[in-house]
């Protein structure tokens, strides 16, 4: 017996079930779209739900044939994926997600839309007390809360509204106008800083680039964003500023990391790179993360965050300052 044969008995008997519930069953596309056979055998209220973060339609595999099954079919773009972080999100990709997929859902003739928002990556690391009992779970990749991103939120709505895919340019202006009281010439200045290099640091490496450019960049960034003054709705653009300072407080503690880990390091460069990470502060940071945060997260959840976030700080500081003890 395939896959397909395998994934579609199971899925069959969960969606059966639910049926005899009364309810509606809700199935992610993509395993349709990969195994076709799947498919069949299915309760035919099975709604499938198409996701897509920026891809081909075809990415999963062949649509043509999910179009053609006869089951009801929903969209879902998404405001946050991989591989946005704490320390990076990458605006543009979001934007053009839901530019493209939106017309393309409604194009395709589905008949609703969700959005998606990732506030972890679905890959967890296990905490164990044994070989065989897992005692924990922790988000590998997790993401500035939803409170930062009420102007992709907003874009989404956008785009439900009308036939044409938005024009991104023109949406951010007009947001930016009604939000903050921008001219278009400060909107311009507002979105080329959110979008400039949303590139990864990956084993020390950033690709195309290096990360002495990569924080020139996130600086400059850093800067227009702080020397743009809003005229109303301050609090909200305070999280832009936020998210950017926190990037360079990462940008900086893996530039540290980087030269810790460098082949010429050596013991004697400890007290620098000790001092280059007490100018970074990130108790400053958590105080304006729970300030702007307080009326979405619970004070526990403020705190977990603030943890999780500077785990990488707290590191390098502990071995750095071991090092320069030896």
């Amino acid at each position: 017996m395939g896959k397909g044969r395998l994934y579609g008995d199971y899925i069959k008997m969960l969606c059966e079930t639910v049926v005899c519930l009364g309810k509606i069953p809700v199935v992610w596309a993509d395993i349709a779209l990969k195994y076709p056979d799947a498919l069949e055998g299915l309760p035919k209220e099975t709604v499938f739900v198409d996701w897509n973060y920026g891809w081909s339609l075809d990415r999963f595999g062949d649509h043509q044939k999910l179009m053609e099954s006869g089951f009801e079919i929903w969209g879902a773009p998404a405001l946050r994926s991989a591989q946005d972080n704490y320390f990076l999100t990458d605006w543009q990709k979001h934007f053009n997600n839901l530019h493209s997929f939106v017309p393309d859902a409604r194009r395709l003739g589905y008949t609703g839309m969700i959005m998606t928002s990732w506030s972890t990556s679905g890959i967890y690391s296990r905490v164990k007390d044994s070989h065989s009992e897992t005692e924990d779970l922790y988000a590998i990749r997790r993401v500035y809360p939803l409170s930062g991103f009420d102007m992709l939120v907003s874009a989404y709505f956008a785009s439900l509204r009308q036939q044409e895919g938005i024009v991104i340019a023109d949406f951010v202006r007009q947001y930016a106008n009604r939000q903050y009281g921008f001219t278009p010439q400060q909107a311009t200045v507002f979105w080329n800083a959110l979008k400039r290099a949303p590139l990864e640091v990956v084993q020390g490496q950033v690709q195309g680039s290096s990360i002495n450019a990569l924080i020139d960049s996130a600086q400059l960034s850093n800067t227009e964003l702080k020397q743009l003054k809003p005229l109303r709705n301050a609090a909200a653009y305070a999280h832009y500023q936020l998210m950017s300072d926190i990037r360079m407080f990462y940008l900086r503690c893996m530039q540290v990391e980087i030269q810790l880990n460098d082949s010429n390091y050596t013991r004697d460069k400890a007290p620098a790179l000790l001092a280059a990470l007490r100018t970074l502060q990130p108790e400053v940071l958590n105080k304006r993360f729970a300030a702007l945060n307080r009326g979405w997260l619970y004070p526990a959840e403020i705190a977990e965050e603030n943890r999780v976030r500077n785990m990488r700080y707290y590191q390098l500081k502990n071995k750095i300052g071991h090092e320069r003890a030896q």
